[in-house]
Protein backbone atom coordinates (compact mmCIF):
# COMPACT_ATOMS: atom_id res chain seq x y z
CA UNK A 1 0.00 0.00 0.00
CA UNK A 2 1.28 3.42 -0.12
CA UNK A 3 1.15 4.15 3.49
CA UNK A 4 3.49 1.09 4.03
CA UNK A 5 5.40 1.67 0.82
CA UNK A 6 6.06 6.11 2.67
CA UNK A 7 6.74 4.09 5.82
CA UNK A 8 9.34 1.88 4.43
CA UNK A 9 11.09 4.83 2.75
CA UNK A 10 11.04 7.09 5.38
CA UNK A 11 13.02 4.16 7.95
CA UNK A 12 15.70 3.86 5.08
CA UNK A 13 16.18 7.59 4.57
CA UNK A 14 16.48 7.17 9.05
CA UNK A 15 19.17 4.43 8.69
CA UNK A 16 20.98 5.97 5.88
CA UNK A 17 21.61 8.97 8.45
CA UNK A 18 23.18 6.33 11.17
CA UNK A 19 19.92 6.66 13.22
CA UNK A 20 18.67 2.64 14.55
CA UNK A 21 16.09 4.35 16.65
CA UNK A 22 12.66 5.80 16.15
CA UNK A 23 10.88 7.62 19.07
CA UNK A 24 7.69 6.27 17.71
CA UNK A 25 4.56 5.07 17.90
CA UNK A 26 3.06 6.97 19.89
CA UNK A 27 0.27 5.42 20.81
CA UNK A 28 -1.79 8.34 23.02
CA UNK A 29 -5.25 8.36 23.27
CA UNK A 30 -6.71 12.02 23.45
CA UNK A 31 -9.72 12.74 26.00
CA UNK A 32 -9.68 15.90 25.49
CA UNK A 33 -9.23 18.70 22.80
CA UNK A 34 -7.70 20.64 25.13
CA UNK A 35 -4.52 18.67 25.48
CA UNK A 36 -1.85 20.73 23.56
CA UNK A 37 -0.51 17.65 21.60
CA UNK A 38 -4.03 15.67 20.80
CA UNK A 39 -3.01 16.21 17.24
CA UNK A 40 -0.02 12.84 18.60
CA UNK A 41 -2.29 10.72 18.70
CA UNK A 42 -4.08 8.14 16.06
CA UNK A 43 -7.41 8.79 17.55
CA UNK A 44 -9.67 9.50 20.98
CA UNK A 45 -10.77 5.63 20.42
CA UNK A 46 -8.83 2.51 21.89
CA UNK A 47 -9.99 0.63 19.16
CA UNK A 48 -8.24 2.34 16.56
CA UNK A 49 -5.30 3.44 18.72
CA UNK A 50 -4.58 -0.40 19.04
CA UNK A 51 -5.39 -1.22 15.45
CA UNK A 52 -2.41 1.17 14.31
CA UNK A 53 0.44 0.47 17.00
CA UNK A 54 0.72 -3.06 16.30
CA UNK A 55 0.69 -2.27 12.94
CA UNK A 56 3.38 0.45 13.00
CA UNK A 57 5.80 -1.31 15.24
CA UNK A 58 5.53 -4.22 12.54
CA UNK A 59 6.31 -2.17 10.11
CA UNK A 60 8.79 -0.08 11.64
CA UNK A 61 11.25 -2.90 13.02
CA UNK A 62 9.89 -5.65 10.78
CA UNK A 63 7.67 -9.06 11.59
CA UNK A 64 9.55 -10.03 15.08
CA UNK A 65 10.87 -14.02 14.09
CA UNK A 66 11.06 -12.73 10.58
CA UNK A 67 14.93 -13.03 9.30
CA UNK A 68 14.70 -9.51 8.36
CA UNK A 69 13.45 -8.24 11.97
CA UNK A 70 15.23 -5.10 12.68
CA UNK A 71 18.23 -5.53 10.05
CA UNK A 72 19.99 -3.03 8.20
CA UNK A 73 16.32 -1.56 6.29
CA UNK A 74 14.25 -1.20 10.07
CA UNK A 75 14.50 0.74 12.81
CA UNK A 76 13.80 -0.14 16.56
CA UNK A 77 10.88 1.42 18.11
CA UNK A 78 9.61 3.20 21.33
CA UNK A 79 6.00 2.82 22.13
CA UNK A 80 5.17 6.44 23.81
CA UNK A 81 4.21 7.78 26.45
CA UNK A 82 3.92 5.02 29.42
CA UNK A 83 0.84 5.77 30.26
CA UNK A 84 -1.96 7.72 30.08
CA UNK A 85 -0.31 11.28 28.65
CA UNK A 86 -3.92 11.44 26.68
CA UNK A 87 -6.09 11.89 30.11
CA UNK A 88 -4.95 13.81 31.90
CA UNK A 89 -7.30 16.09 34.15
CA UNK A 90 -8.75 18.87 31.63
CA UNK A 91 -6.18 18.18 28.92
CA UNK A 92 -3.35 19.49 30.73
CA UNK A 93 -0.05 18.57 29.07
CA UNK A 94 2.34 16.45 31.94
CA UNK A 95 -0.45 17.18 34.21
CA UNK A 96 -2.42 14.55 36.49
CA UNK A 97 -4.42 11.62 35.22
CA UNK A 98 -7.23 10.95 37.53
CA UNK A 99 -9.15 8.55 35.68
CA UNK A 100 -9.94 4.68 37.29
CA UNK A 101 -7.12 1.82 37.16
CA UNK A 102 -9.84 -0.14 34.66
CA UNK A 103 -10.24 3.20 32.26
CA UNK A 104 -6.16 3.34 32.57
CA UNK A 105 -5.60 0.13 31.46
CA UNK A 106 -8.29 -0.21 28.89
CA UNK A 107 -8.39 3.17 27.29
CA UNK A 108 -4.83 4.20 27.58
CA UNK A 109 -3.28 0.65 27.41
CA UNK A 110 -4.44 -0.39 24.33
CA UNK A 111 -1.30 0.86 21.93
CA UNK A 112 0.81 -0.82 24.47
CA UNK A 113 -1.26 -4.10 23.82
CA UNK A 114 -0.72 -4.65 20.65
CA UNK A 115 2.42 -2.89 20.21
CA UNK A 116 4.49 -5.00 22.96
CA UNK A 117 2.42 -8.24 20.97
CA UNK A 118 4.44 -7.02 17.79
CA UNK A 119 7.54 -6.88 19.29
CA UNK A 120 8.58 -3.58 20.21
CA UNK A 121 11.76 -3.89 21.82
CA UNK A 122 11.72 -0.25 24.06
CA UNK A 123 8.91 1.68 25.76
CA UNK A 124 9.51 5.74 26.77
CA UNK A 125 8.03 6.78 29.73
CA UNK A 126 5.48 9.89 30.54
CA UNK A 127 5.84 12.89 32.01
CA UNK A 128 2.42 12.77 33.17
CA UNK A 129 1.56 11.84 37.09
CA UNK A 130 -1.03 9.10 37.83
CA UNK A 131 -3.05 9.99 40.65
CA UNK A 132 -0.38 12.56 41.84
CA UNK A 133 2.84 10.12 41.15
CA UNK A 134 4.67 11.03 38.01
CA UNK A 135 4.95 8.19 35.74
CA UNK A 136 9.25 8.12 35.57
CA UNK A 137 8.94 7.06 39.37
CA UNK A 138 6.32 4.83 39.56
CA UNK A 139 6.73 1.48 40.33
CA UNK A 140 3.39 -0.02 40.44
CA UNK A 141 3.43 0.80 36.82
CA UNK A 142 6.48 0.67 35.34
CA UNK A 143 7.72 -2.47 36.99
CA UNK A 144 5.04 -4.57 38.39
CA UNK A 145 2.91 -3.66 35.57
CA UNK A 146 4.50 -3.37 32.20
CA UNK A 147 7.35 -5.58 33.00
CA UNK A 148 5.46 -8.01 35.03
CA UNK A 149 1.56 -8.30 34.17
CA UNK A 150 2.37 -7.15 30.29
CA UNK A 151 5.22 -9.27 29.92
CA UNK A 152 7.97 -6.63 28.20
CA UNK A 153 10.84 -7.82 27.81
CA UNK A 154 12.41 -4.47 26.14
CA UNK A 155 13.56 -1.72 28.49
CA UNK A 156 12.21 1.53 29.64
CA UNK A 157 13.85 4.73 28.44
CA UNK A 158 12.55 8.42 30.10
CA UNK A 159 11.45 11.25 28.42
CA UNK A 160 13.74 14.73 28.53
CA UNK A 161 14.79 15.10 32.19
CA UNK A 162 11.84 13.39 32.97
CA UNK A 163 12.94 11.94 35.93
CA UNK A 164 13.75 15.33 37.27
CA UNK A 165 10.47 15.79 37.54
CA UNK A 166 9.95 13.53 40.50
CA UNK A 167 9.47 14.57 43.65
CA UNK A 168 12.62 14.93 45.68
CA UNK A 169 14.80 14.33 42.42
CA UNK A 170 16.62 16.92 40.02
CA UNK A 171 18.06 16.31 36.43
CA UNK A 172 21.09 14.83 37.77
CA UNK A 173 20.25 12.88 40.97
CA UNK A 174 17.08 10.84 40.82
CA UNK A 175 18.09 7.14 41.97
CA UNK A 176 14.04 6.35 42.94
CA UNK A 177 13.80 6.19 38.89
CA UNK A 178 16.04 3.43 38.69
CA UNK A 179 14.28 1.80 41.27
CA UNK A 180 11.02 2.92 39.48
CA UNK A 181 11.98 0.34 36.47
CA UNK A 182 13.19 3.02 34.05
CA UNK A 183 16.35 1.53 32.69
CA UNK A 184 17.93 4.52 30.49
CA UNK A 185 17.20 7.79 31.12
CA UNK A 186 16.98 10.75 27.93
CA UNK A 187 19.45 13.21 29.63
CA UNK A 188 21.24 14.33 27.03
CA UNK A 189 22.04 17.38 28.58
CA UNK A 190 22.20 17.50 32.21
CA UNK A 191 23.76 13.74 32.60
CA UNK A 192 27.81 14.05 31.81
CA UNK A 193 28.73 14.24 35.58
CA UNK A 194 26.32 11.94 37.10
CA UNK A 195 27.56 9.67 39.39
CA UNK A 196 25.07 6.39 40.44
CA UNK A 197 26.60 4.41 43.49
CA UNK A 198 29.88 6.47 42.83
CA UNK A 199 29.84 5.15 38.99
CA UNK A 200 30.21 7.62 36.66
CA UNK A 201 27.85 7.37 33.40
CA UNK A 202 27.39 8.84 30.19
CA UNK A 203 25.14 11.07 28.26
CA UNK A 204 21.59 8.73 27.85
CA UNK A 205 23.31 5.49 28.78
CA UNK A 206 22.00 5.03 32.41
CA UNK A 207 21.29 1.67 31.76
CA UNK A 208 20.04 -0.09 34.68
CA UNK A 209 17.72 -2.95 35.04
CA UNK A 210 18.55 -3.70 31.35
CA UNK A 211 22.12 -4.26 31.47
CA UNK A 212 21.68 -6.75 35.00
CA UNK A 213 19.33 -8.87 33.46
CA UNK A 214 19.53 -10.52 29.82
CA UNK A 215 17.75 -9.02 27.65
CA UNK A 216 15.28 -11.09 25.64
CA UNK A 217 15.87 -10.09 22.35
CA UNK A 218 19.16 -10.27 20.40
CA UNK A 219 18.45 -7.33 17.92
CA UNK A 220 18.55 -4.78 21.21
CA UNK A 221 21.38 -5.99 22.01
CA UNK A 222 22.96 -5.40 18.53
CA UNK A 223 22.08 -2.02 18.64
CA UNK A 224 23.73 -1.27 21.90
CA UNK A 225 26.75 -3.35 21.66
CA UNK A 226 29.04 -0.22 21.53
CA UNK A 227 27.74 2.22 24.48
CA UNK A 228 28.60 5.02 21.88
CA UNK A 229 26.85 3.71 18.18
CA UNK A 230 23.69 5.94 18.68
CA UNK A 231 25.64 9.47 19.10
CA UNK A 232 28.71 8.64 16.93
CA UNK A 233 26.53 6.85 13.96
CA UNK A 234 24.81 10.68 13.97
CA UNK A 235 28.18 12.46 14.15
CA UNK A 236 30.17 10.64 11.55
CA UNK A 237 26.62 10.84 9.31
CA UNK A 238 26.88 14.10 9.64
CA UNK A 239 30.79 14.64 9.03
CA UNK A 240 30.00 12.63 5.71
CA UNK A 241 27.63 14.33 4.50
CA UNK A 242 30.00 17.52 4.90
CA UNK A 243 32.95 16.09 3.17
CA UNK A 244 30.71 15.13 0.31
CA UNK A 245 29.72 18.12 -0.08
CA UNK A 246 33.30 19.57 -0.34
CA UNK A 247 33.10 21.17 3.24
CA UNK A 248 36.89 21.22 5.13
CA UNK A 249 36.11 20.15 8.87
CA UNK A 250 38.46 22.50 10.61
CA UNK A 251 40.27 20.26 13.82
CA UNK A 252 38.74 22.28 16.46
CA UNK A 253 35.26 21.06 15.11
CA UNK A 254 36.22 17.29 14.52
CA UNK A 255 38.28 17.45 18.43
CA UNK A 256 34.54 19.02 19.61
CA UNK A 257 32.43 16.11 18.18
CA UNK A 258 34.77 13.54 19.72
CA UNK A 259 34.97 15.27 22.94
CA UNK A 260 31.15 15.38 23.56
CA UNK A 261 31.02 11.72 23.10
CA UNK A 262 30.96 9.64 26.56
CA UNK A 263 31.00 6.03 26.61
CA UNK A 264 28.62 4.24 29.32
CA UNK A 265 31.97 3.80 32.04
CA UNK A 266 32.44 7.96 31.19
CA UNK A 267 35.83 7.15 29.52
CA UNK A 268 36.37 9.66 26.78
CA UNK A 269 37.27 8.51 23.31
CA UNK A 270 41.01 8.84 22.90
CA UNK A 271 42.57 10.17 19.07
CA UNK A 272 42.05 7.37 16.88
CA UNK A 273 40.19 4.90 18.15
CA UNK A 274 37.92 3.03 15.81
CA UNK A 275 33.94 3.78 16.63
CA UNK A 276 32.99 0.53 16.17
CA UNK A 277 29.73 1.32 14.68
CA UNK A 278 27.12 -1.72 14.76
Amino acid sequence: SRGRGELYKRQIETRTTGMEWAFAPTVAVPQDDRWGRAYEGYAEHPEIVAAYAGAMVEGLQGKAGARDFLDDRHVMVSVKHFLGDGGTTDGKDQGNTEVTEAQLRDIHGAGYVTGIAAGAQTVMASYNSFHGQKLHGHRPLLTDVLKGRMNFGGFIVGDWNGHGQIRGCTNTDCPQTLNAGRDMAMAPDSMMNHHVSGVSVGVAMVIHHAAAAPTRHAATVRTFQCPICLATSSAEATIRSMTRKGRKIRKPIWNAVLSSLVTKAGSRIEKGTSLGLA
